[in-house]
């Protein structure tokens, strides 16, 4: 499918294996993700998603929030680059230290971060979650497993909301696709679904 760039099991060394294993810890912080009254899920924003209509307009439920937090730093908020997100996590380093590696690996190019986050889902009777695309501007989209779950598949649709490429899930397996729509569907009860996400140009 000419879509996938990328679909492979990653080879992780003890550094990374150990930071991944801190997700599944006891102390790993989670935040309630609102983005929809059909289900539930959790995130864990690395490096935060500024998104923007076009050009001259960026999304008003977002401008009064980031005038706030960027405000020292960017004089002309309308000026500033709003594909590129901005640190948000003490894990951000790290994690991106591992996006890049992945990258450089399987000759990858990426010129900027817009968005990264772990995400953790639980069993859901929705059958997967909202078709959506991350951006309003052309971009890539990464997702690595991190755990073992049953079904939780990612599906990639077409204009019509159709199928056209099933996803299986499997621990350690990083994919990266052209940022289509796209969803997910949930994992079996008693399960959780960890999955490490970032988009990029």
């Amino acid at each position: 499918m000419e879509d996938i760039i990328l679909e492979k099991i990653i080879e992780l060394n003890e550094s990374e294996k150990g930071l991944l294993s801190q997700v599944e810890g006891n102390y790993f912080p989670w935040y309630y993700y609102n983005i929809t009254q059909n289900y539930m899920i959790y995130s864990h924003n690395l490096i935060i998603r500024i998104e923007y209509e076009d050009s001259k307009d960026f999304n008003p439920e977002h401008t009064s929030l980031l005038k706030n937090l960027f405000s020292s730093e960017v004089d002309n908020f309308k000026n500033f680059d709003h594909t590129k997100g901005r640190d948000n996590s003490e894990y951000a380093g790290a994690f991106k230290k591992l996006f890049y590696r992945i990258c450089e690996e399987n000759d990858i190019a990426v010129n900027n971060i817009c968005r990264m986050a772990i995400n953790a889902s639980h069993y859901d009777k929705t059958k997967y979650t909202d078709i959506h695309i991350d951006h309003s501007f052309k971009h890539k989209v990464f997702l690595m497993y991190l755990n073992d779950f049953d079904a939780g598949e990612t599906y990639l649709f077409d204009e019509d909301d159709n199928i056209i490429y099933t996803i299986q899930p499997q621990k350690y397996k990083a994919v990266i696709f052209n940022g289509i729509k796209h969803a997910n569907s949930f994992c079996l009860p008693g399960q959780k679904r960890l999955v490490f996400v970032a988009t990029f140009f």
